[in-house]
């Protein structure tokens, strides 16, 4: 039976949507229809509606022949299922991850969700302290979606246990890791080590496109709620004049037309505060993931070092 068997399970905003994008270009690899299914991550998917594996298997064109049937669910690696899940379906399935400097990725997936009104806490380190205590149960919240689940912000970019899940469960020579940070300065050489490690001629050309899910910011909050969250009659009549489709190239214009470059001074600051409250924490796991990915990621110390230092500006 022909199964899916090159999984990129993470980390979320480190270029996974990109990588995706590449390696679907490649003439041994088929890409799922929908590149984040959540199928062998029941823990953090967004419903608890039945998942046939037959509906999984439709996102994949088996009727044409491929050496890997590539999917890009970036929370595999979050999730504490995903790596036992994976490797049931398909014990030499091989895996991707990919890395980038925690407190970086915590700014970036805070803004992401702030752009799509799925963040409300008004401040990074509130965001990240709600989390803590909706995780440890100590706060309870009407949702309990995937949102509230998987946004355990210091969860999710503390990595060293996160990367023991797979390499407990998978042979070394079937992992591969990736520094978000090489793949940003040379993508050419970050897919060219893919290709080694799929057993794929490295002199692969694909074509660059922007990058994918690029960090953007609203102009306006009341703006972003209102468009992300309508009020229920506001809801009610656009769902009586508009389809499915259209409504959602209304929203599509709306978010451009409040979207605009991230400010770099602010998530300078986001940086700083994370690390003055946070920072010890993130050093050490560092460390420990360096030794299980054998990564060089010194830069991240001295960075998170000098973040710590800093005297935070208000923006």
């Amino acid at each position: 039976m022909t199964k899916a068997n090159l999984f990129i399970v993470g980390a979320p905003k480190c270029g996974t949507t990109s990588l995706f994008d590449y390696l679907c270009q490649h003439k041994a690899i088929n890409g799922s229809s929908t590149k984040e299914p959540f199928f062998f991550s029941p823990d953090v998917r967004a419903t608890n509606t039945p998942f046939p594996i037959a509906d999984y298997h439709d996102l994949f064109d088996f009727s044409t022949p491929h050496k890997y049937y590539l999917e890009s669910t970036t929370w595999y690696l979050y999730s504490s299922e995903a790596a036992r899940e994976i490797f049931n379906y398909h014990p030499d399935a091989k895996i991707i991850i990919m890395l980038r400097n925690p407190i970086e990725l915590m700014v970036s997936l805070y803004n992401f969700r702030m752009y799509y009104g799925t963040e409300n806490a008004p401040s990074i380190i509130s965001a990240i302290k709600e989390g803590e205590e909706i995780q440890h149960g100590t706060v309870k919240k009407k949702s309990t979606s995937l949102a509230e689940k998987q946004y355990s912000y210091l969860g999710v970019a503390s990595y060293a246990h996160q990367i023991k899940r797979y390499q407990k469960i998978f042979p070394g020579s079937n992992i591969h890791f990736i520094k978000f940070d090489d793949f940003k300065s040379d993508t050419s050489s970050s897919v060219k080590d893919v290709m080694l490690f799929l057993g794929e001629d490295p002199n692969f050309s694909f074509e660059t496109k922007s990058i994918s899910n690029q960090g953007k910011e609203v102009k306006s909050k009341k703006l972003n709620d209102l468009l992300s969250n309508p009020p229920k009659p506001l809801k009610s009549i656009a769902q009586i004049l508009f389809d499915e489709k259209s409504r959602s190239k209304i929203y599509r214009q709306g978010q451009k037309l409040i979207s605009r470059k991230p400010d770099p001074q602010k998530r300078e600051t986001q940086k700083q505060e994370i690390a003055q409250v946070y920072g010890d924490g993130f050093l050490d796991d560092i460390k420990t993931t360096e030794t299980l990915t054998n990564l060089d990621l010194r830069d991240w110390t001295n960075q998170i070092s000098e973040w710590k230092s800093k005297t935070i500006k208000p923006v």
